[in-house]
């Protein structure tokens, strides 16, 4: 496995967690850096997922870099470390079942 390998779906969950929360930080501090930033991570994004499909990932690995765990990860910094969210045992289940239906799905391929 080479580094390019491992790399790739790292810099896919990072730029889609940018490509996602960029925009609601502009709209809460009203910052055109964000905007930048989004614009840039989008591009990068863009690039990522072709050397993705070059080197022949599958397309559940890609969704699942591309926007599964970027929406986990952004649930739970905004349980935890934001706390811009109140969290409820719906909300936690919710985010169990996504989680256990990742696991599923990357066991069955």
């Amino acid at each position: 496995m080479t580094e390019e390998n491992i790399l790739l779906p790292l810099l896919s969950v990072l730029f889609s967690t940018i490509l996602i929360y960029g925009p609601k930080l502009y709209n809460q501090t009203n910052k055109i850096i964000y905007l930048i930033i989004t614009l840039i991570s989008t591009n990068a994004l863009v690039y990522v997922i072709y050397r993705m499909f070059y080197n022949k990932y599958s397309v559940v690995v890609t969704t699942l870099c591309g926007k599964i765990i970027p929406t986990i990860i952004l649930t739970l910094l905004g349980f935890f470390v934001v706390k811009d969210e109140k969290v409820t045992k719906i909300k936690l289940l919710g985010l169990v079942v996504i989680i256990l239906g990742m696991i599923m799905v990357v066991a069955d391929v």
